[in-house]
């Protein structure tokens, strides 16, 4: 009889650890954003750095704003679900506008060059 409640001692904290050990893959696995990224050129393909991104969330109205860096490149880094209406704006150049960009839960969305 000893050896079984030994053995149980044993296994029951083990078991334990084992379970909590996945419990973190499981947590990410239920994030409900998602990630916007893209660079921005002049029509000749020269990265355009300082200009202002704007996304507009079509139902709840959350307008989030990125800056591009040296590289032409910005990042929204947590987006919520929704359809948005992304807009690039720099003095000098006319404002580009793209519409209904779809984004998903747990996507990792690249608008690509604008």
């Amino acid at each position: 009889m000893r050896f079984v409640r030994g053995l149980g001692e044993v296994v029951g904290p083990a078991l334990i650890a084992l379970v909590f050990a996945g419990y973190p893959a499981v947590l990410r696995a239920q994030t409900t954003s998602a990630s916007v990224s893209g660079s921005v050129q002049d029509s000749q393909g020269a990265v355009l750095p300082g200009v202002t991104v704007t996304m507009t969330s079509r139902t709840q109205g959350n307008v989030l704003t990125a800056i591009t860096d040296a590289g032409g490149r910005f990042v929204f880094p947590i987006v919520r679900p929704d359809t948005y209406t992304l807009q690039v704006t720099l003095q000098g150049f006319k404002t580009l506008e793209r519409t209904n960009l779809i984004v998903n839960a747990n996507d990792k969305f690249s608008a690509g060059a604008l």
